[in-house]
């Protein structure tokens, strides 16, 4: 019996030592290598667009790609208030087209002049992205 048990854990610890190495790359049913043509379209808010106080700036557009597209986030930045963010919405998607909408109020206390800025991404990495930007006024109270 004791001659059995030597030669049952060797191979026990051959059996639990030998892991199959996991391919991380096929978690999704995409192509992490490909090189992403995206279109960022813009219907709302037009290019400086003005708000008055407590007026909601509505954000609508589309996200267009020859591949998956992983996410985008959408971000309002005050730019007369050192690049203070207002608002930012981050939104991890998978599609080769992606609907943005998004709304705000303006509550800012002072006329200020702030960027919209919108950025999709083509891979988790972010490596292959693709950013919008558009200048709005949004007045003080």
């Amino acid at each position: 019996m004791k001659k059995l048990i030597f030669p049952i854990l060797a191979v026990s610890a051959l059996l639990v030592s030998c892991n199959k190495e996991v391919d991380d790359t096929t978690d999704h049913d995409h192509d992490h290598q490909h090189t992403a043509e995206i279109t960022i379209s813009v219907t709302n808010p037009t290019e400086n667009a003005a708000f008055d106080f407590g007026q909601t700036v509505t954000i609508d557009g589309t996200i267009a790609s020859n591949m998956t597209i992983h996410g985008y986030t959408v971000t309002l930045v005050n730019n007369s208030n050192q690049d203070s963010v207002l608002y930012l919405n981050e939104v991890h998607s998978h599609d080769s087209n992606l609907t943005v909408s998004d709304t705000w109020t303006n509550d800012l206390a002072d006329t200020s002049n702030v960027t919209l800025r919108i950025v999709a991404l083509g891979n988790h990495e972010g490596t292959v992205s693709e950013t919008f930007t558009r200048s709005l006024v949004c007045n003080g109270q």
